[in-house]
């Protein structure tokens, strides 16, 4: 189970190091470097090691868990005394549990032994972050290192789909949001079933895109150019069956071909363009999650002149249950 899991810790370490670094009480700007975490002496390989170059340099070594280990402390210290030795600076230890299976009497954070009236033994402490007791607002915060590791969280089990939002709303604009969307979906499966994570990512991708749409000021040139490169990113990076449907019967063929149609015709042509192919979207994208709306539905549908409207409604749909729910916000 760690094996899997380790692969994308590592990950996050490299590309993000500074949001963690934070967590650990380094302040951000504080110049560090990624040292070798081989300590081939013995054959073993610590999670990761850092070289933080402060007034008083010493060495960050991070070990990451997902379940329990009896002698994880133990690990802890032969690796703390290893670097030391090679590396002749201060050796800081840091455990990180990611899963509450990897919590116990191991992990208490210190490691005591000594026979009285003899010199010598030994006092080692290190120090212990359980992720689950860590807020979902400091993880969202902390930055795309730490934001994947929210729904880890007590206090996000509490609406785990509201966090999967709040996470899509913060990486809208960036240009790495796909691999944070998968560092979130991955660790997600740590808390929950893959049948749960599923849903709990149901339509995320679709956010990602649609979100962007509508913080377009108004149907304008740039407006459409910026629908189509958005297109065209959605179909090499969609994978689900059902979000590739929707993006080429529904999405493709309303958005891209009706307002580059309605471009050429015209600003105010292209709105109509634009009005018919968002409406045409939103009921095929509808009738995908709840069924085919009866009459009186379809045709307050009909009477929606407002794209931003239409565009809000079709992100709307996929956390609600029914064409009602979705139509009551409507006046």
């Amino acid at each position: 189970m760690a094996k899997h899991y380790d692969p994308s810790m590592r990950t996050i370490f490299d590309l993000h190091i500074e949001d963690w670094l934070e967590q650990f009480g380094v302040p951000r700007g504080t110049p560090v470097k990624i040292i070798d975490s081989d300590v081939s002496s013995v054959s073993v390989r610590a999670d990761k090691v850092l070289m933080v170059l402060a007034a008083v340099p010493f060495i960050l070594h991070i070990e990451c868990q997902v379940s329990y280990d009896p002698e994880i402390l133990r690990r802890i210290l032969r690796y703390n005394v290893l670097l030391h030795a090679l590396h002749k600076i201060p050796v800081v230890s840091v455990l990180i549990l990611l899963h509450q299976k990897a919590d116990g009497p191991a992990c208490s954070g210190r490691l005591r032994y000594g026979v009285e009236g003899h010199a010598g033994g030994l006092d080692f402490q290190c120090q212990v972050i359980r992720i689950w007791k860590m807020s979902s607002s400091e993880l969202l915060n902390g930055g795309p290192g730490t934001m994947p590791l929210a729904l880890l969280t007590d206090d996000a089990a509490k609406n785990p789909r509201q966090v999967v939002i709040e996470i899509a709303r913060r990486i809208v604009k960036r240009t790495d949001r796909r691999i944070i969307k998968e560092w979130s979906s991955v660790f997600a499966g740590l808390r929950y079933t893959p049948e749960h994570v599923l849903k709990l990512f149901k339509g995320v991708d679709q956010m990602l895109t649609m979100e962007e749409i509508i913080k377009a000021s108004s149907v304008t040139p740039d407006f459409l150019r910026k629908a189509e490169q958005l297109e065209r990113k959605t179909q090499k990076l969609e994978r689900a069956e059902f979000k590739r449907k929707c993006r080429e019967e529904g999405l493709k063929e309303g958005l891209k071909e009706g307002l580059k149609e309605g471009l050429k015709e015209g600003l105010k042509e292209g709105l109509k363009k634009g009005l018919s192919a968002a409406r045409e979207s939103l009921l095929h994208t509808g009738t995908r999650l709840f069924g085919a709306p009866n009459r009186i539905q379809h045709k307050r549908i009909l009477a929606i002149d407002d794209i931003k409207v239409l565009l809000k409604l079709q992100v709307r749909a996929f956390d609600v249950s029914s064409w009602k729910d979705l139509l009551a916000s409507v006046k």
